[in-house]
């Protein structure tokens, strides 16, 4: 009898966390796809704080994950920390490190679910996709007659609604429901609606890759599905009319779907519905003269975007040769693209994560990243080889998602959203579906557990702690007042450890209020400020031209003028240099 109790208690709390988990994760997403994916820094370290919490609390329940995936993504983190001490801009680079170690707590989380609460957290992920399309139309959420949805980014909103729309594709094969088909050709809609190419050529190619892997006994829904996807196409088309033109056929779609397409026998949808809709479309699509649908249909490698891109992509890899090893730490092409640039560009991101990587983790860091691909996607093989025909069709899937969002992480900034990196990550993790995973059977010690939670927790502390420094340093660049934004810069360095972004602020805003004011006390401090600024961030062309100003404001000028120079010579593609030094010549 003892035993028996002991094992029901055991699943009681077994399901207890998993439907805690499940919980953290839909409040996760339902948060993240409408904070911009987590982009920016005070977001994704606020969540992050609070994941690292409720992580702690779960492993003072239960135990390690068996997945050798987990601890090869703590080294990988703990490289990133370890490089924060050497790299050439140690406050980015300690953000990035915190953006990383998200999949940290997302690991510990996931991991803990139930195969039914995975399948509930997949159902929660499609609605809220389909419900951030209906929303981003009715709110107009375009730019340049691009649907960048609530991420405001329409290659990243793009990817998003693909995988969604994968998903949707396997509810619809494994429950045989039509809301999933109808979700599916709303997906298809909005998809098409971002106007993004790369995203286009990865719906063209996974999709049947999809529904192959699924095996010839389940392919049945194939005709009902791509009826919807060429119905979500034409309801794309009809959106530059009207975004009410777009809500109405989409209405008329689901009525459709749901009521008139379950009396239609899969034959007569094959043979005669698919091509007489592929035809009309064709047909909208000729007619159609919209700048979004001529660029998704525009696929020339030698647009204006692909030649930019492939000449970043050569200054980082000359970034790498003469970094190859460890790398200059995160956040490095922030700093390193205007002292390696052969063009005019400033570019945020990368737009490539394998060598974004390798700038921030050299090749150290490259080769774990590369054997956390190889492993995730091995064991994910092994469970598709080994499962029977449901089974199946969910590691399919799960794969299917994994390679479109890393494939995707190639071209384009992806993972620099913590919503997409984290989705790869939990998807690499239910592709798995082995006894031994789903029963985290790591006998981990209890004191190793408790240790390793208290870290955790302290990981939690320090990460919320920067989120507030990053939040105020926002709220001041929004400040109209002069003196209250400094207020805010002032308490916000206090709550960082290298504040040389928020020094700099400060010492330009001194020298703005200097050069309006001429008070001598307001150049005298700015000059404090951005040496400290300098002293944490040498190589950053930002605090170097500052300086210089500033400089030349308190009456060096010909060692400014001097300085300038040589910073033009150095950075030969900033115009606000070059106006500045001819300025400067102009006023002798």
């Amino acid at each position: 009898m003892s035993p028996r109790k002991k094992q029901n208690i055991s699943e009681v709390t077994s399901n207890w966390i998993s439907s805690f988990s499940l919980i953290l994760l839909i409040v996760f997403f339902s948060i993240s796809l409408f904070r911009h994916g987590l982009l920016f820094k005070p977001e994704y370290l606020l969540i992050s704080g609070c994941l690292y919490v409720s992580a702690g609390l779960i492993l003072f329940r239960r135990k390690m994950p068996f997945n050798p995936v987990f601890y090869l993504f703590t080294v990988f983190v703990f490289l990133y920390f370890t490089l924060t001490f050497s790299a050439i801009s140690k406050q980015e680079s300690l953000a990035t490190s915190f953006r990383i170690a998200l999949v940290i707590p997302l690991f510990l989380i996931a991991a803990q679910l139930t195969q039914a609460h995975r399948v509930i957290l997949i159902k929660v992920f499609v609605y809220l996709c389909s419900v951030g399309i209906i929303f981003g139309v009715l709110m107009d959420q375009f730019r340049e007659g691009r649907f960048e949805g609530p991420l405001e980014y329409a290659n990243a909103w793009g990817v998003l609604l693909l995988t969604a729309l994968l998903l949707s594709n396997m509810l619809a094969t494994l429950e045989n429901k039509t809301n999933y088909i109808w979700l599916s050709s709303l997906l298809s809609s909005g998809i098409i609606l971002t106007g993004s190419r790369t995203v286009l050529i990865l719906f063209v190619i996974i999709v049947p890759l999809q529904y192959w892997a699924f095996g010839k006994d389940y392919r049945k829904t194939i005709p009902s599905v791509t009826l919807a996807i060429c119905a979500g196409v034409a309801s794309a088309v009809a959106y530059p009319f009207s975004k009410w033109v777009f809500l109405g056929s989409i209405l008329v779609v689901a009525l459709l779907v749901l009521y008139v397409m379950p009396n239609i026998r899969t034959r007569t949808i094959s043979l005669t519905m698919i091509p007489i809709l592929l035809l009309m479309v064709g047909a909208m699509l000729y007619s159609n003269q919209t700048s979004s649908l001529k660029r998704l249909f525009q696929l020339t490698p030698h647009a204006s975007e692909w030649t930019s891109r492939i000449g970043y992509y050569r200054d980082a890899w000359q970034m790498i040769i003469d970094s190859p090893m460890l790398g200059y730490g995160g956040g490095a092409w922030n700093i390193l693209q205007y002292h390696y640039q052969t063009a005019a560009y400033t570019v945020l991101y990368l737009h490539n994560h394998w060598l974004e990587t390798w700038i921030e983790t050299g090749l150290i860091g490259v080769l774990l990243f590369t054997t956390i691909v190889i492993m995730f996607i091995w064991r994910g093989l092994s469970s598709y080889l080994k499962s029977d025909d449901p089974t199946k069709i969910w590691v399919a899937s799960c794969l299917a998602v994994f390679g479109c969002l890393l494939i995707h992480s190639t071209v384009d900034f992806t993972f620099e959203y913590p919503l997409l990196f984290g989705l790869w990550v939990i998807f690499g993790i239910f592709s798995n579906t082995s006894s031994a995973e789903l029963n985290t059977a790591n006998k981990l010690k209890m004191p190793l557990r408790i240790l390793f939670s208290l870290a955790l927790i302290l990981f939690s502390m320090v990460s919320i702690r920067l989120s507030f420094s990053e939040a105020l340093s926002t709220k001041a660049e929004h400040t109209p007042s002069y003196t209250e934004a400094i207020k805010l810069l002032e308490r916000s360095s206090t709550l960082t450890f290298v504040p040389a972004n928020q020094h700099y602020n400060i010492a330009y805003l001194l020298l703005k209020n200097y050069l309006e004011t001429t008070n001598p006390a307001h150049l005298t401090r700015a000059a404090i400020e951005i040496h400290k600024a300098y002293s944490m961030s040498p190589l950053d062309v930002h605090v170097l031209f500052l300086r210089c100003q500033i400089q030349y404001a308190q009456g060096e000028r010909a060692q400014a003028t001097l300085e300038l120079q040589k910073l033009q010579q150095q950075f030969p593609f900033r115009a606000d240099i070059q106006a500045e030094l001819e300025k400067w010549k102009h006023t002798r």
